[in-house]
C-alpha cells in the first residue's frame, strides 16, 4: 500500500527548523527550534498553520530540542556531518552572522519524525 504525501498529516522534518543563535553572555550559543503545525483543527476547510518557537530548558528530560536532535541523528537527517549531540552543542555562529541553521537532507524533508 503506497501512501500519497498529502495523506500523511503529521509532523515532518520540513516543518522543523533548528537554529543556533549567538549568546550575548559569551558562553555556549543558544539553540532554538521553530515548529510549524500545518494540520490543526479545521485545516481542510481553512488552513491556518501555527508556528511555535521553542528554546532550551535546564532539565534535559523536558527539553524538546534535545529530543529532536537525537531523533534526527538516529535518522541520519542532518545535511552536515553531525554524528553526535556534541557536534550540535559545540557549533558556534560565525561573527558577521546572526544565526546558523542546521539543514536537513533533501530526502528526509517529507519523512515523518514520529513514526
Amino acid at each position: 500500500m503506497d501512501l500519497d504525501w498529502e495523506e500523511i498529516k503529521t509532523l515532518c522534518y520540513e516543518d522543523v527548523t533548528l537554529l543556533t543563535l549567538p549568546n550575548p553572555e559569551g558562553r555556549r550559543d543558544i539553540i532554538v527550534m521553530e515548529v510549524t503545525l500545518k494540520y490543526t483543527k479545521g485545516a481542510k476547510k481553512k488552513p491556518r498553520p501555527k508556528t511555535f518557537i521553542l528554546t532550551e530548558v535546564d532539565d534535559f528530560i523536558f527539553d524538546p530540542i534535545l529530543l529532536m536532535i537525537v531523533i534526527a541523528i538516529l535518522d541520519n537527517a542532518f545535511d552536515a556531518k553531525v554524528t553526535s549531540v556534541e557536534d550540535i552543542y559545540c557549533t558556534r555562529v560565525p561573527a558577521p552572522r546572526h544565526s546558523l541553521e542546521f539543514m536537513w537532507r533533501q530526502k528526509k524533508l517529507r519523512t515523518p519524525i514520529f513514526r
